[in-house]
């Protein structure tokens, strides 16, 4: 016959590995918490510290990581497809130096290059049109002569007013040039960082 402390003994014995198991379940679940929320704090801290390094390349005049570097220009092409001004907050908020890629006869071929590399077949430039006539995002005006207009172009069909780089065959063959098109289209786009005036 079994006493009330042997009793009480066998109904411990027979209740601890349930309870041994659900401490050890309720440590787990609070370690596991407490990793989740290191490896959050690690990660703003990993953003921090890549935004200080792109803060001293800055200083130092060079290209911050993934970009570019051409002829004293930081250049990248962004595979998100956005309408052009969309485009162009992007390219500000990637950094708040950039914006959408204005080129000449010594960068074109560059920029040309960014796309012609990628999946992409069409993708904004920082070229549009204004009252005053053809303008770069930088604020200069396009010289004639100086474009690279596929044959036809531009015909402001529409109320055209932003350029795309299209290295497609919509333009009769497999031609590369820009192309005027509206503005809410979507593509890849093109920044730029001038690192020196």
């Amino acid at each position: 016959m079994l006493t009330p402390i042997s009793l009480t003994v066998v109904c411990a014995a027979l209740l601890l590995p349930a309870a041994l198991a659900d401490l050890q379940t309720e440590r787990l679940l609070r370690g596991q918490e407490v990793l989740e929320q290191g490896q959050k704090a690690l990660q703003q801290q990993l953003k921090v510290l890549q935004q200080s390094v792109d803060a001293v390349r800055a200083a130092l005049g060079a290209c911050p990581a993934g970009w570019d570097e051409h002829d004293g220009n930081c250049f990248r092409l962004f595979d998100e497809e956005l309408t052009a001004d969309g485009a162009a907050e992007a390219c500000r908020v990637h950094d708040r130096r950039a914006r959408l890629a204005s080129t000449d006869n010594v960068s074109r071929p560059h920029v040309h290059g960014l796309v012609d590399a990628s999946q992409h077949h069409r993708a904004w430039i920082g070229l549009r049109l204004e009252e005053d006539g053809w303008i770069w995002s930088d604020g200069h005006a396009l010289e004639s002569g100086d474009s690279d207009w596929l044959s036809g172009q531009p015909d402001d069909n529409g109320g055209e007013r932003c350029v795309m780089y299209d290295n497609s065959a919509r333009y009769g063959g497999w031609t590369k040039g820009w192309a005027d098109e509206r503005c809410v289209l979507t593509a890849a786009f093109v920044c730029q960082i001038k690192l020196r005036c």
